[in-house]
């Protein structure tokens, strides 16, 4: 992958095809953040441009091992920028747009990115004052973090949105009553484990315990069905069989939520869902019942797709993160799902698009974000 500046518009070159950004040209002579994200479970290449996403787009290559050399600031080693670079990083992990909003917002805004309050106390059993500073992360955030000069625990704050580390799809090309839903590698102790298992005709299924089924519905003809089921994980777990009330063949995905970035607790909601025969399957509006938090929102949606072939041309409007469809199985039913995180207690997501037109089955899920302070450490004052 060569990512480039091209004529003064952010651009990138992946597998010998060019992808050309959009929007105006950048300045010379000033500095500029660009990012890339390569999501290889939907085949999405994202590109970034000064903390905004500038362009998504699918492509069917893939990333491969190479023992080729990793050439920084030079296109096939002939061509080098004409430029200055700095702090280049290259990460294993999909980054999601705020991640990639605050790395730029902290580089290009440090004066204004946080905020130390002047002094103050606050009452202890001596009446002995102690100082604290309070740190925020700009307006519309979480409750200031404090961290007392005593050294003591550190009191308010939040550990962020609930992160998906991982997301994996499995299918099955021929018909059966039980389902083998995989899950991803490296499943640890706390982590929220939410499968998405699609199927057709109007069947209903049963998830094994503890596994909790949150929603088991069907499309608006009753010829494909959804379930949606979570696991507070042991730790290990590979796989989930899922046993159908019908014969039929299946496509499921499977997402992992890392344990420290959830509630650990509180179980993910889901809406109560709509549905439709048209080419923009709509999630309803989903409320968490704990309020106002730092949520993690995903649409969900499935569609009959009896044919095969049908695909997901589009996602709702800034559930940009995690954007993965199912496997294209015929008289399988097929799903895509799509997040967001949003400071809020509800959300409505807006349309996927699919093609072509089809019975759907949409709704939203929210999972709640953990309770503990994001800060530790002590401080000494004068």
């Amino acid at each position: 992958m060569t990512q480039q500046i091209n004529q003064t518009y952010p651009a990138f070159a992946f597998g010998g095809v060019d992808f050309v950004g959009t929007g105006t040209p950048f300045p010379t002579g000033q500095w500029h953040y660009i990012a890339v994200t390569f999501d290889t479970a939907a085949n999405r290449i994202k590109l970034f441009a000064n903390g905004s996403l500038n362009s998504s787009q699918s492509t069917a290559t893939n990333i491969t091992e190479s023992a080729g050399s990793l050439l920084i600031a030079s296109e096939d080693g002939g061509v080098p920028l004409n430029g200055k670079l700095d702090e280049i990083r290259i990460s294993s992990t999909v980054r999601s747009e705020d991640w990639v909003a605050t790395e730029y917002n902290n580089q290009s805004a440090t004066s204004t990115f946080y905020i130390i309050g002047t002094a103050e106390t606050e009452s202890v059993p001596s009446s002995s004052g102690i100082p604290h500073v309070k740190v925020r992360g700009g307006e519309g955030t979480n409750p200031s973090v404090k961290i007392r000069g005593d050294g003591q625990t550190q009191e308010g704050g939040s550990s962020g949105f609930p992160q998906i580390a991982s997301t994996q799809t499995s299918s099955r090309t021929s018909n059966a009553l039980d389902d083998s839903v995989t899950l991803h590698a490296s499943i640890a102790a706390g982590d929220l484990l939410i499968a998405f298992h699609f199927s057709d005709g109007a069947g209903t299924r049963t998830f094994p315990s503890p596994w909790v089924e949150i929603k088991d519905a069907a499309n608006g003809a009753s010829n494909a069905n959804i379930g949606i089921a979570y696991l507070i994980a042991s730790g290990g777990e590979t796989a989930v069989t899922v046993s159908k009330s019908i014969t039929e063949r299946f496509t499921a995905i499977a997402i992992r939520i890392s344990t420290a970035s959830w509630h650990g607790t509180t179980p993910p909601e889901v809406s109560t869902g709509a549905t439709g025969d048209d080419t923009t399957p709509d999630p309803d509006s989903v409320t968490s019942s704990w309020g106002s938090a730092d949520n993690l929102f995903i649409a969900a949606m499935l569609f009959d797709d009896s044919a095969g072939g049908g695909t997901v041309s589009a996602y709702p409007t800034n559930y940009s993160s995690n954007n993965v469809i199912s496997p294209d199985v015929s008289s399988a039913g097929r799903g895509a799902i799509a997040s967001r995180e949003l400071a809020a207690a509800s959300d409505d997501p807006g349309t996927f698009t699919i093609s072509p037109t089809d019975q759907w089955w949409a709704g939203t899920v929210v999972v709640r974000p953990g309770t503990g302070g994001g800060v530790s450490g002590s401080v000494k004052f004068r």
